[in-house]
C-alpha cells in the first residue's frame, strides 16, 4: 500500500479513474489512525478511542496559544522525558523521566515541578560497606528510605550512612545473610 494521495478525485476525473487512489487513501488512514487509536472499523464500544499515546521527541519546544496546553516529549542530556507547556508560550513542566539507574530493576520518575523519586531492588553484597548509585543524580536529595530482607531480627543490621545527590552509601552493623534490599530517594 502507498502512501496517502491528497487532492483526488481531481475535478476532470471519473470516478473509475480515481478509484484505486481513493480506496488506497480510505486503507492508509485506517491503518495509519489504528496505530494509537482503534481503528474506523472497530465495531466495539472502543471505536475512535485511544489505544495508546505515542509522543516521539520534539526538537524544539512547541509554541501554545492562549486557552491551550502542549503535551510533549523532548530529550534533555539523554533523558527522555514527557513535559507539558502552559497556554500562550507560558512555563513548560517535566512529568516523567525515562532516566534508569545503573543498578538492577530501577524505576524513577519526576512529578510536576520537578519533584524526583527513584526506587530501586538490589541484592545486597558481601563486606562491610557498600554504595547504592544513579547514573543521573539529583541537584538536592532530600532524604532516602530503605528496607532490606534478613534472617533474623535484632538490632539494624544494615544502617544508612550517607546520602549524597548521587548515592547511597550503607554499611552492615551486624553479619548475617541478606537477600536484597529496597532504596527509594527523593529530591529534585
Amino acid at each position: 500500500m502507498s502512501g496517502y494521495t491528497p487532492n483526488i478525485p481531481a475535478a476532470s476525473d471519473r470516478p473509475s479513474q480515481s478509484q484505486g487512489q481513493i480506496l488506497n487513501n480510505f486503507q492508509t488512514l485506517e491503518s495509519t489512525y489504528g496505530i494509537d487509536h482503534y481503528p474506523f472499523t472497530d465495531a466495539t464500544v472502543n471505536q475512535g478511542k485511544h489505544k495508546k499515546v505515542t509522543f516521539p521527541a520534539q526538537a524544539s519546544d512547541p509554541t501554545t496559544l492562549a486557552g491551550e496546553l502542549a503535551l510533549f516529549a523532548k530529550n534533555v542530556g539523554g533523558d527522555l522525558g514527557l513535559y507539558v507547556r502552559e497556554a500562550s508560550n507560558g512555563q513548560i513542566s517535566q512529568l516523567f523521566s525515562s532516566i534508569s539507574s545503573t543498578i538492577s530493576n530501577p524505576n524513577f520518575v519526576v512529578l510536576l515541578d520537578g519533584l524526583k523519586i527513584v526506587g530501586t531492588t538490589q541484592a545486597i553484597p558481601a563486606g562491610p560497606n557498600f554504595t547504592v548509585t544513579y547514573t543521573a543524580g539529583f541537584t538536592t536529595c532530600f532524604g532516602v528510605l530503605y528496607s532490606y530482607t534478613r534472617t533474623f531480627s535484632s538490632a539494624p543490621e544494615i544502617a544508612l550512612l550517607s546520602f549524597s545527590n548521587a548515592s547511597c552509601d550503607f554499611q552492615r552493623t551486624i553479619g548475617g545473610t541478606f537477600s536484597s534490599m529496597f532504596v527509594v530517594a527523593f529530591g529534585i
